[in-house]
């Protein structure tokens, strides 16, 4: 199983043309001025030496790394100068939510405590990676030597990975920078799961959940980040006012430019392409809208300025409300005959 692992770890690294850093220090006199956590849950020995190499690199820096304490991290490795953050409560005392939203939200607001207890008075930004990536410790630190020259223009920067045109309010949760002083000041709320099985079941398959601004994960965690400022942005806005707003302060780029690669943790096999699924497959079987193509990355951060493509992306909604209706429709006197009239 081990040899195994490593041949895949290799062949992963081969056809990603992910080389070992040849960074043998930063002798230079800038500043990070950055706190970068990593969340979740997957955290491997491999992804924990590159942190470590991080951490050793940029000594002195004021680059300072946590990883958040949920109980996967008693056998690695890790480097004294990185921070373990622990929860704010248990985990078996957060309280069960629609997905896995609240452990986000807890561990969202411990790091924001763990920032504020330990005064981290001269940090000007924060970042939030999750654990289950591979590293590319050059593109990393090339990214966070940038991050102070784009952050003049950009309120956030985030991953094109998981964020969806489609749906209001849902950008990446996967990595994430922001304002260290914006990041501490938003408290971030559970969410809890519907308890009458009907309701929570049309809760997962509801038509309309297209149009909402809070079903998906990533929703419900970007809906508070932004409303927890000057409401600039009503949390019903309109979808026109929604993209010019992601237009002027959303930096929405690729990992690989970020520095890192998702793996989606020790589960994800590297020898399938289940990860890359061909654009249109299992369009009428999956009731999530495609992302690959409708992300707001860089290149469609300029396509949809035009009135055409906001109109296709609008008719691309009403296409997945139809198309959800019909399947919601169909499946539903299965669902109550199974779970009322045949017991």
């Amino acid at each position: 199983m081990a040899n195994t692992y490593k041949e895949n770890k290799e062949y992963f690294l081969e056809i990603n043309q992910i080389k070992n850093s040849k960074i043998k220090a930063l002798n230079f006199d800038f500043e990070f001025k950055h706190f970068i956590v990593f969340g979740g849950k997957g955290l491997n020995q491999d992804t924990v030496d590159t942190i470590n190499k991080l951490a050793k690199l940029t000594r002195n820096k004021e680059l300072h790394i946590g990883i958040t304490d949920r109980g996967d991290l008693y056998s690695l490795q890790i480097d004294t100068s990185i921070y373990k953050i622990p929860l704010m409560q248990d985990e078996k005392f957060i309280p069960e939510g629609q997905t896995t939203e609240n452990f986000l939200v807890c561990e969202f607001n411990s790091i924001s405590n763990f920032i504020k207890k330990n005064n981290f008075d001269k940090i000007l930004f924060f970042s939030r990676f999750r654990k289950d990536i591979f590293i590319n410790l050059d593109s990393l630190i090339n990214y966070l030597i940038c991050v102070p020259t784009l952050k003049k223009k950009y309120r956030y920067i985030c991953s094109e990975q998981s964020t969806n045109l489609l749906r209001r309010y849902c950008i990446s949760d996967i990595f994430f920078t922001m304002d260290t002083d914006v990041f501490l000041q938003v408290k971030l709320p559970y969410r809890y799961k519907i308890k009458n099985n009907l309701l929570n079941w049309f809760w997962y398959r509801q038509p309309y959940e297209i149009f909402k601004n809070d079903h998906q994960l990533e929703q419900w965690l970007w809906k508070n980040i932004i409303n927890s400022q000057k409401k600039e942005l009503s949390p019903n806005c309109n979808f026109n006012d929604y993209l010019n707003y992601l237009k002027n302060n959303f930096l929405i780029i690729s990992s690989r430019s970020i520095g890192f690669i998702w793996t989606r943790g020790g589960k994800y096999n590297l020898f399938n392409n289940s990860r890359f699924v061909p654009f249109g497959k299992n369009l009428f079987i999956n009731t999530n809208p495609p992302s690959h193509f409708l992300s707001f990355n860089t290149f469609l951060c300029k396509v949809i300025r035009s009135e055409n493509s906001i109109l296709l992306i609008k008719i691309y909604r009403i296409f997945f409300f139809i198309k959800q209706s019909i399947v919601f429709v169909l499946k539903l006197p299965f669902y109550l005959y199974r779970k009322f009239i045949k017991k």
